[in-house]
């Protein structure tokens, strides 16, 4: 079964690399991609990895100082489509039994 990682905290005790960011950051904000869009990139790294690692970092989840619930509830309904296909986990566990590619450098 393919793997998905939604990562919460900033750090942890091993290091998987992300292959899915939640947002982009354009001009100084976080710009929240469509469902749809987060979808086509966790399945395309799954196909290219075996596994997809979503980053989301909290301030994503705020306008200003309070916390946007519809970008909330976007994260939620990521979190329950995933979960209906793929199997969810945390960093820590997935390090233990992932292997990750090799990257060549350049």
């Amino acid at each position: 079964m393919s793997h998905l990682m939604l990562s919460l905290r900033a750090y942890s005790h091993s290091y998987v690399p992300s292959t899915v960011d939640f947002t982009d950051y354009k001009n100084g904000t976080w710009q929240l991609k469509l469902l749809q869009q987060l979808l086509t990139e966790v399945n395309q790294s799954i196909q290219s990895y075996g596994y997809a690692m979503i980053v989301v970092h909290p301030q994503e989840l705020m306008t200003g100082t309070q916390m946007n619930q519809s970008e909330v509830n976007i994260l939620q309904d990521l979190i329950v489509k995933l979960s209906e296909e793929y199997s969810l986990t945390t960093n820590q566990k997935i390090s233990k039994t992932l292997t990750l590619p090799q990257i060549s450098q350049k």
